[in-house]
């Protein structure tokens, strides 16, 4: 990904915190468009804890727009319970796909 940013996502064990995922986003004026990929070894509950922490970091000071496929609709649904995004849109590609849109909420 040319030009864009990259953060290590970790999530502690019994032991350590040790890498669970990587985001990669590009900046777009002052929107951040993030996208994930998890480690073969990432639990649920790892990837959970680690987009949770990431998100909560990140809307301090940057505004996100997470597209995610449709597939991943229950995570990203738990995310919102969690109050930390919320869902803004729907994006119909072609050939049938769907995206979902989401927004990092708003800090009270």
């Amino acid at each position: 990904m040319e030009g864009g940013e990259f953060w290590i996502l970790t999530a502690r064990n019994l032991e350590e915190n040790m890498p669970v995922g990587i985001v990669g986003g590009i900046r777009k004026q002052e929107v951040l468009e993030p996208h994930v990929e998890w480690f073969p070894w990432a639990t649920p509950r790892n990837k959970v804890e680690a987009i949770l922490a990431y998100i909560e970091g990140m809307r301090q000071d940057t505004s996100l727009l997470i597209y995610t496929d449709l597939e991943e609709k229950n995570f990203w649904v738990r995310m919102a319970q969690y109050g930390v995004i919320r869902r803004v849109g729907t994006y119909y590609r072609r050939g049938g796909k769907v995206w979902w849109i989401w927004q990092e909420a708003q800090i009270k």
